[in-house]
């Protein structure tokens, strides 16, 4: 009985001993949740936007790791769906130049919202790295979740990736 105690603490304490600093903006009525990881050990840090349509991202120190927060601006398209096909538009900006490859599409739900997973995979720096990007469609915008990691064919299985890609919510 000690040892199960013993695990349920460790585990408990695990858990409850992630870092993440939250980002949101009014002006887009979003936030998510960017990782901190462990300043002392593998920190993240913050990268501005520096692209147009991009709002946050991080980097982890070793930049065997990203995460990225983007929108694509579709007012000017009011019949616009987010769809299986209509995703073709919108990967471009992420499985372009001939040095990412899309392997895979799935639907997902994350805090009430459905929309689009594409897996895939990209040359970085000369640097291999797994690729996931969800879209989220609301209202006139197609919100952009993206993550990678080096090395990784799903970078969703890392738990700092997965607890960004499921921090992504609407705000008022």
């Amino acid at each position: 009985m000690k040892k199960v105690c013993l695990v349920a603490a460790v585990f408990v304490g695990f858990a409850f001993n992630t870092h993440a600093a939250l980002w949101k903006s009014r002006e887009y009525r979003c936030a998510v949740n960017l990782p901190d990881g462990d300043p002392r050990i593998l920190p993240w840090y913050t990268l501005g936007s520096v692209e147009p349509e991009t709002l946050v991202g991080a980097r982890r120190s070793d930049k065997q790791a990203f995460v990225f927060l983007g929108y694509a601006d579709m007012r000017n398209k009011p019949k616009f769906r987010l769809n299986d096909k209509s995703v073709e538009e919108l990967q471009s900006r992420f499985f372009g130049e001939g040095r990412a490859f899309r392997h895979s599409l799935q639907h997902v739900s994350t805090n009430g919202l459905t929309g689009i997973r594409l897996n895939g995979s990209q040359l970085f720096e000369g640097f291999n790295y797994g690729l996931v990007v969800d879209f989220y469609q609301v209202g006139g915008f197609v919100y952009e979740v993206a993550a990678m990691k080096q090395n990784e064919e799903y970078p969703a299985q890392d738990g700092e990736i997965r607890q960004f890609l499921g921090s992504f919510r609407l705000i008022n």
